[in-house]
């Protein structure tokens, strides 16, 4: 049996941004969800010579911070070493300055949006937040 579920188009729009897709499964319904930047993050490692000349380090213990997982993904502290591969870190650049709550030094985008929040709940009745918006 085929079964077709419309969705919202701004749903459409948020799984195409984030790459994601649709697993046909005959057993039952699931959505299977892959991070697919990290996938390439990881794949990226093994041909960049650089962080595999940190993982030749780390195993002779002498990089202080950087760690392997279990998968052998080259980590410095609790941040994935990302490669320097131009793709992979202009996917990164994207999805932080795309990302609706995102801020860098100088930018007030994340309270402008939410002022714009404030001030239409504000003028559509709700009681106004404590402060100043």
């Amino acid at each position: 049996m085929l079964l077709a579920i419309e969705f919202p188009p701004e749903l459409l729009i948020e799984i195409e941004h984030l790459n994601l897709g649709f697993v046909a499964n005959t057993q039952g319904t699931a959505l299977e969800v892959k991070p697919t930047l990290e996938l390439d993050v990881r794949r990226g490692q093994k041909m960049d010579e650089k962080i595999q000349e940190f993982a030749r380090l780390i195993k002779e213990d002498k990089a202080p911070g950087f760690h392997l997982d279990q998968d052998g993904t080259v980590w410095f502290k609790h941040q994935i070493c990302v490669p320097d591969i131009q793709h992979i870190k202009n996917v990164i650049l994207s999805e932080v300055h795309e990302s609706a709550y995102s801020i860098h030094p100088g930018s007030t985008k994340m309270y402008q949006e939410l002022k714009e929040i404030l001030v239409v709940r504000y003028e559509e009745g709700y009681s106004r937040v404590r402060g100043t918006v």
